[in-house]
């Protein structure tokens, strides 16, 4: 389920993107072609109409990159959810936003604990680790056993006679205590192996608590480190599209530099792509970190998040 989300969100990114290019794409060659007008009417010279076409096709090559990002994209999900690639590719994919962002605000020791607690509980390496702690302790106390004297008890009901008859029944009870004198030191060797046996059990149970632990951190690290980068981008992406616009401006009246347009329309892009990827990766942060810790279902799924307008 995880990974299927993951691969949902990788295919909205590559779309978004695409998009994204496509804008900057359409803004390129619109200044390219007012530049061409003005170069003859003779109020531009050959070196702007050779920076923007310089940067159509970066962008161009860039959109090419992004394209082919997208098709591998489709095609993992495509795989993940069993469908056919044209099923996916042809899919209007429902762009989706988190509304819970408790987690990424919270920084109280009480979550991070109760995160760990589900986490452990979750964890079926954990749980596997302990068993093999506790088979482990187990065959110490087996081998340890053998220093101990062995009590044997029988029992038997038996009935003799002769063929002609004259059976006589008779029970049997004995009982015996055995103790070897010497083993050659095979008792010590088994005690010391089980015992080693115990102690690299228990160093794999602590190795399994701590990358237990270390998941939540890193899944919980992610998604704060998302949350603020979103919060971040969109401010950004808000003031280089206005930059833009002013420098679209300046450009027409000719008071600005057809360098500082390009420069503006690149940081536009730029900031853009990081919000689009940002908001993603806070979703895939979060999905992971309930994974993480048993929370991750598609009831869950369903209510952590929503289309987003």
């Amino acid at each position: 389920m995880s990974r299927v989300a993951t691969g949902y969100l990788r295919v909205l990114t590559a779309r978004d993107l695409v998009a994204a290019q496509d804008q900057r794409l359409a803004a390129l060659r619109a200044s390219s072609d007012r530049t061409r007008q003005l170069m003859a009417e003779g109020k531009a010279a050959r070196i702007n109409q050779l920076r923007v076409d310089a940067e159509v096709r970066r962008a161009e090559a860039d959109r090419t990159g992004s394209v082919a990002q997208l098709d591998v994209a489709e095609h993992d999900l495509a795989q993940l959810t069993q469908l056919s690639y044209e099923a996916i590719h042809g899919a209007a994919l429902v762009h989706l936003r988190l509304t819970d962002t408790t987690y990424a605000a919270d920084t109280s020791d009480a979550l991070w604990a109760g995160l760990i607690a589900g986490a452990r509980t979750a964890s079926a390496d954990l749980r596997e680790a302990r068993q093999r702690s506790r088979a482990a302790g187990a065959g110490v106390s087996a081998a340890r056993a053998t220093w101990l004297p062995e009590v044997r008890v029988a029992g038997a009901y038996v009935d003799r006679g002769r063929w002609t008859g004259d059976f006589t029944a008779e029970w049997q009870v004995g009982a015996a205590l055995s103790y070897p004198l010497f083993a050659g030191g095979g008792r010590l060797a088994a005690v010391r192996r089980a015992s080693a046996d115990e102690r690299a059990a228990e160093a794999q149970l602590r190795a399994v608590e701590l990358n237990v632990e270390q998941g939540v951190d890193q899944a919980l690290a992610a998604l704060r480190q998302a949350h603020a980068r979103v919060a971040a981008l969109q401010s950004a992406v808000e003031q280089s599209a206005e930059v833009a616009r002013i420098e679209e401006l300046s450009l027409e009246v000719g008071s600005g530099t057809q360098t500082d347009y390009l420069t503006a329309e690149a940081n536009l892009l730029a900031s853009r792509a990081g919000l689009i990827e940002a908001r993603h990766a806070e979703i895939s942060a979060r999905i992971e970190l309930a994974r993480v810790t048993g929370e991750l279902s598609r009831e869950w799924l369903a209510g952590i998040v929503e289309p987003a307008p």
